[in-house]
């Protein structure tokens, strides 16, 4: 185990506190006894006496500084999420991505630095470093994605470039977490998505080489690791001004990773493989008629597809090392607390 100095939360700001990751941070935070403050786009649905909740916008400099004032730590974890972009996406969907990943996460900074908050923790994402090529050992020390075709990533990379430059300004600590496809046992995109197609029958054959793996990120290690790294995020820590992976730490292919929920939910696992490449050029060409033609939106994404395809993967000693993160859970014990809400779900859409 490290060195690594720790520090009271004392007074948090959870922004993004509505959706899955913040509402499961703040009420991780609300157990450990934390006074905590939620600033969202809509109002939370659940309480606490030692729970503030403040409805207000991304862009809105004057509510966020109202916000930050009187906190210690902040946990920014709001964004959109575009998956399309490329030279053909038009600007209006370029300008959302980088309206509200990009200039909201600058405003959060400035909210911060007005009212001398010493910490934030900021939710980016593992896409930050990968180009669509296999890749493995993932750390801190990566370079930044140079193929950049979606606007999440575009988007991501540069508002964390923003976070950890701001650390050491007027006191202010900062550390960004790059999650991988964050999945738990109540609606969530990742498993929400992968049911609704299970149940419309559209499961029918899996995509691209079986020994290609990436990882996920249960909610629970998810929710471990921001809270670790905003504990260690003070003056000395080598924590202070990176980017961190973190994952369940067990690779696997992407189907593979959705066989306990596909026979659970009664179906047999596909055997019958298309290949990445027979389907790239495809989703190119219906993303580009998509953006000049105003044809349906692609059910895939080019950007969707490489992730789903390509390996990537990253090395969690250094997260252990600098924020004594270790997984709490394993997938095989996160597939079991999941199944429950994926049958239910189910069962719903097959109504």
């Amino acid at each position: 185990m490290s060195n690594n100095k720790t520090q009271d939360l004392g007074h948090c700001l959870m922004v993004g506190g509505a959706g899955f990751l913040g509402r499961n941070i703040a009420k991780a935070l609300l157990a450990k006894g934390c006074k905590v403050r939620v600033f969202d786009r809509v109002e939370t649905n659940y309480h606490d006496k030692n729970l503030e909740s403040l409805q207000g916008d991304l862009l809105d400099q004057e509510a966020l500084n109202k916000a930050c004032e009187g906190i210690d730590c902040v946990f920014h974890c709001a964004a959109i999420i575009e998956l399309g972009g490329g030279k053909k996406a038009p600007q209006s969907y370029r300008q959302r991505s980088l309206t509200i990943n990009v200039q909201g996460t600058k405003n959060v900074l400035a909210a911060c630095l007005n009212s001398g908050v010493k910490r934030m923790v900021y939710t980016s994402s593992n896409a930050v470093c990968f180009n669509g090529t296999p890749v493995t050992g993932l750390n801190s020390d990566s370079p930044y994605a140079h193929r950049v075709y979606d606007m999440y990533t575009e988007s991501k990379v540069l508002a964390e470039q923003a976070v950890l430059a701001a650390n050491g300004e007027q006191g202010l600590h900062t550390v960004a977490i790059r999650p991988s496809g964050i999945y738990g046992a109540e609606s969530n995109m990742m498993l929400d998505k992968f049911v609704t197609e299970v149940a419309a029958g559209k499961l029918v054959a899996t995509i691209g080489n079986p020994n290609a793996v990436h990882e996920n990120s249960f909610i629970d290690n998810l929710v471990h690791a921001h809270i670790l790294a905003a504990e260690r995020a003070v003056t000395g820590n080598r924590c202070c001004g990176r980017g961190y992976f973190i994952s369940d730490n067990e690779p696997q292919n992407y189907f593979e990773f959705f066989r306990p929920l596909i026979e659970g939910l009664g179906h047999k696992f596909p055997t019958f493989s298309i290949p990445m490449g027979a389907l790239m050029p495809i989703l190119q060409a219906w993303q580009w008629l998509h953006y000049t033609v105003g044809f349906p939106e692609p059910a895939m994404r080019p950007k969707e597809l490489d992730k789903v395809c390509v390996t990537h993967i990253s090395d969690i000693r250094e997260s252990e090392y600098d924020l004594d993160y270790l997984p709490l859970v394993s997938v095989k014990e996160a597939m079991a607390i999941c199944l429950p809400y994926c049958q239910t779900l189910y069962q719903q859409l097959k109504k």
